[in-house]
Order: structure tokens, then C-alpha cells, then sequence
């Protein structure tokens, strides 16, 4: 009976630690992935909306993307920055975010039947125009002017066929989104030359070879405009009314393009942008993986959830009714066995909490080769951040843990005490402690 009674007990204390390290660590594992607002606190701890803007856009290797979100108008990049910046604020990120981690803990916790995840890109689109062309006029207001090198040219048809040309390839540049870094001077001709010639020197741009018929096109237009400001010869101000008008198209035309791969009401799905960034995975696998982690977390912290529950009570119970009628081996074996489980789901808690985030960073380090530095570091920070929420908030359960096991554990000292008080036989009469 000796025999089998340790051996019983053995059993039952090993089930009652594991159960209590898939109560405390599994399960609160499980359930912190649910909840919305981990997601938050490690999007605020990382400034992750700051660095967007500070770190990854201005990273070089960023460029191409800023020219495709900014209509396809070559910016210096700290200009582009800045315009991105108020075409998608951090107030605009930070509101797809979260709406984005609601979508998708919605999701884990079954309250969404499928997992979709978007930005909605229609407002700051209907931005970029007006924000992309108020920044190119303002760059053109502090470009550098080519003053000529004496006071004035002659008023010859071949320096107004030199004007034309310089103005021309200026007009050629803006109509494919370049800003020019200098502008001749319209002072190069006098006043006078400039109002006679004006109509002769429009016509000489217009049907110049560097312009295309569409940009032509608009120089024609716009010709009401752009007399006066060349007339006065303000050549800053001759640009600024050139600007829109040509740069205009351009955005237009990305923009159209931009919208092709979008779906109604410009949502961007994030899933689908996924799948195309691999060869090996399409939607319907992201839709399968999903599908089955929810499954596997409803299952932990469902089901799971309560067989561990009922392993550990019910285990305690048995292991205590083993050593009846020995009220102190009754406190003690159980209370032992809560200190050793409470014990050890804290260590695993902190073992956990201290390696996984550092895993978590080499794994999205050798995954995101292709990515720029910047965009990495951000990455590997945030999902460290991440790692940490989901690894944490399990000392409160050892803790409590912890002390019921010290509790009952403490309590089988005073047994015999307890049992004389009580009216009975002291717990060692008649029967040995068995463990």
C-alpha cells in the first residue's frame, strides 16, 4: 500500500504541475494574443508611429515607394517626408492600426467570422494632389535663379529662341514630376523685348521637341496665365503657375495606376499584398493558417482551459484523500506540490519573457533581408515589444499560486494542534507520512 500510495502520489503531483504550467503560462499566453490593447501598448512603447516618418521614409532605399505615394513628383526626400506627413498623418497610421489589431483579435476570439485586414486609403489619396503640388510651388519659390551674365540680351530672335528652350526643358522636366534645381532667368530679356516677344516665344515652346502634345497642350492653356508674370519678368512666380497645371497630370496618372491595384473605395487588403510578396503562399493558405490558429487558441483557452482547471483541483483533492486520515501529509503533499507548480510556471514565465523576444528579433532579422534597415529595426522592436506583452501577466496567477501552496503547507505543522482543538486523535497515531 506504501507502494502504490507514493506512486499515486507521484503521478498526481506531476499532473497538478503541469496543469498549473498550462494554466499560468499556456493559457495566459493564449488570451493576452486577444487582447487589442497589448497591440497598442507595444505600437506607443516603440513610437512606432514617429519612426515611420523619422527613420524608415527618409531611409534611401525608401525612395521609390515615396515616389509612388507621392504621384510620381520627385522630391528631395525630407520634402517627401513632409508631404507624406500630411498626407497620411500619424494620427491617420495610428487609426488604421488599431482598427486593423481589432479586426484581427476580433478574429482570434471568434467575434469575426473571417480575418480582413486593410487600410483605407481613399481620404489621404484625395490628399495628394493638392498637398504634392502646394509643396513642388513652395520648392520652386526657393529655387536658385540663373541670373544672366550681363544685364540684358539683345532682343534677337535667337535669344528668344534660347529662352525658349531653357523654359521648355524646364516645362518637360515638371510635366514628368522632376523639380528643376535651377531656373533661368526671364530677365535675361528686357521688359519690352518680353511683351512683344511673348506670343513668339510661347509658340516657339509649345512646338518645341521636348514637349509631348499633352504638356504642350497645356502650356497653350494656360498661355492667359502665364503673359503676365513673364511679361513683369518674376521668373518664380511664372514657374508657380506653370507647376500645377503640368505637375497635375502626372499625379493624376499615378494615382490612376495606384487605384488599379486597390479594391472599391481604395482598400488596400493587406493579405492579399502578403501572399503577392511570396512565391510560395497564397490568400487561401493565409486564410487556412489563420483559421487554424484560431481554432488552436479557442481549443487552449476553451477546453484546455477547463481540463486544466479540473486536473489541478481535482488532483489536489486526490492527492490530499491519499494520505487520509493523516491531516498533516493531507496539507502538506498538496501544498507542496502548488509551491513546486507556482514555482515553475514562474520560472517558465521569465525564462519565456526574456528569450522569446530575442528569438522573435532573429527571426524577422533573417526574413526581411530584402528590407530596408530601417524598416527592420522598427520591425525587430516592435515585434520584441510584442513578444513581451504576450510572455508577461503571468505573475499575479504564480503568485497566488505560490501562496495557497505555503498556506497549506505551513497549515500541516499545526495539524496535530489543529485536530487536538477539533476533538480528535493526533494525525501521526496510527498512520505513517507517506510521500
Amino acid at each position: 500500500m506504501g507502494i502504490l500510495r507514493g506512486l499515486a502520489s507521484l503521478i498526481l503531483e506531476l499532473a497538478i504541475i503541469a496543469g498549473l504550467l498550462y494554466l499560468l503560462v499556456v493559457v495566459n499566453i493564449t488570451q493576452r494574443l486577444e487582447d487589442p490593447e497589448l497591440y497598442h501598448a507595444a505600437f506607443t512603447e516603440t513610437d512606432a508611429y514617429g519612426r515611420i516618418y523619422d527613420e524608415v521614409l527618409v531611409d534611401a532605399e525608401f525612395q521609390d515607394q515615396s515616389l509612388d505615394l507621392l504621384g510620381g513628383v520627385g522630391l528631395e526626400t525630407r520634402q517627401a517626408v513632409g508631404v507624406l506627413r500630411d498626407v497620411m498623418p500619424p494620427a491617420y497610421l495610428q487609426e488604421q492600426t488599431e482598427a486593423n489589431v481589432n479586426r484581427f483579435t476580433g478574429f482570434l476570439s471568434n467575434d469575426r467570422e473571417t480575418l480582413d485586414l486593410y487600410l483605407e486609403l481613399q481620404e489621404p489619396l484625395d490628399r495628394v494632389e493638392a498637398v504634392v503640388v502646394d509643396r513642388a510651388v513652395q520648392v520652386i519659390t526657393e529655387l536658385e535663379i540663373e541670373e544672366p551674365s550681363t544685364a540684358t540680351l539683345e532682343c534677337t530672335a535667337d535669344s528668344v529662341e534660347s529662352l525658349a528652350d531653357d523654359l521648355a526643358g524646364e516645362f518637360a522636366g515638371l510635366s514628368a514630376g522632376q523639380i528643376p534645381e535651377s531656373v533661368p532667368s526671364l530677365e535675361s530679356l528686357d521688359e519690352d523685348c518680353r511683351r512683344q516677344e511673348f506670343d513668339n516665344w510661347i509658340g516657339q515652346v509649345v512646338s518645341s521637341p521636348e514637349l509631348d502634345s499633352e504638356t504642350a497642350r497645356i502650356v497653350e492653356d494656360e498661355r492667359g496665365d502665364l503673359r503676365e508674370s513673364f511679361i513683369e519678368g518674376d521668373t518664380r512666380a511664372f514657374l508657380e503657375k506653370a507647376a500645377a497645371p503640368l505637375i497635375g497630370p502626372v499625379i493624376d496618372d499615378s494615382l490612376e495606376a495606384l487605384r488599379q491595384d486597390l479594391q472599391i473605395d481604395d482598400r488596400l487588403d493587406l493579405l492579399d499584398v502578403v501572399a503577392d510578396s511570396f512565391d510560395n503562399i497564397t490568400r487561401p493558405d493565409i486564410d487556412r493558417e489563420a483559421a487554424s490558429l484560431r481554432d488552436t487558441l479557442s481549443a487552449a483557452s476553451g477546453p484546455g482551459r477547463i481540463v486544466a482547471f479540473l486536473v489541478v483541483i481535482v488532483g489536489s483533492l486526490l492527492l490530499a484523500a491519499i494520505h487520509v486520515p493523516n491531516l498533516t501529509s493531507m496539507l502538506r503533499w498538496p501544498g507542496l506540490t502548488l509551491i513546486f507548480g507556482g514555482g515553475a510556471s514562474l520560472v517558465t514565465g521569465f525564462v519565456l519573457n526574456s528569450l522569446i523576444p530575442g528569438w522573435f528579433i532573429v527571426f524577422v532579422s533573417n526574413s526581411s533581408s530584402d528590407s530596408t534597415t530601417a524598416f527592420i529595426n522598427l520591425a525587430a522592436d516592435l515585434v520584441e515589444s510584442l513578444a513581451r506583452q504576450f510572455t508577461g501577466g503571468f505573475i499575479p496567477g504564480a503568485v497566488i499560486v505560490l501562496v495557497i501552496g505555503a498556506v497549506l503547507f505551513g497549515a500541516s505543522y499545526f495539524a496535530d494542534r489543529l485536530r487536538t482543538v477539533a476533538g480528535g486523535a493526533p494525525s501521526g497515531s496510527g498512520t505513517n507520512d507517506q510521500g
